[in-house]
């Protein structure tokens, strides 16, 4: 699920939140990119669970959903099916661990030399968040 600008990308239907439900209580997995994991919570799917969120919008996502418990400082976050990312360029680290993840190293290393990028950073990885002026 990818959102877009708050509080805009919230406005769905009730079909999309209970088709979402439905895909996780099948198994499928669910990801969250940026504003999407806002989705994920109101569709009730991060109620309990760490959810990575931009630091930028972790006071939001605690106000509107409290049950939600915030990480700011991981790239991604995989708990029980459901995976969220900050967005930006951890949504390539993202991508980089599932390809290993599904089809091994080898490709995971090959996407990253297609994109130019010389490391993948690990989920626990997290760049440093800029100082305020």
């Amino acid at each position: 699920m990818v959102g877009g600008l708050l509080p805009w990308c919230l406005d769905h239907p009730p079909e999309t939140h209970s088709y979402l439900r439905q895909c996780h209580a099948e198994g499928v997995s669910i990801v969250g990119l940026c504003t999407g994991s806002f989705i994920l919570a109101g569709a009730a799917l991060l109620n309990g669970r760490r959810c990575s969120v931009h630091f930028e919008h972790k006071h939001q996502l605690v106000e509107l959903f409290p049950d939600v418990i915030p990480v700011s400082d991981e790239v991604y976050v995989s708990e029980g099916g459901i995976i969220t990312c900050p967005g930006g360029t951890t949504a390539i680290d993202l991508a980089v661990a599932l390809i290993m993840e599904h089809c091994g190293k080898a490709r995971a290393v090959k996407g990253l030399n297609s994109l130019l990028i010389d490391r993948h950073r690990a989920g626990q990885h997290f760049p440093s968040q800029p100082t305020r002026a």
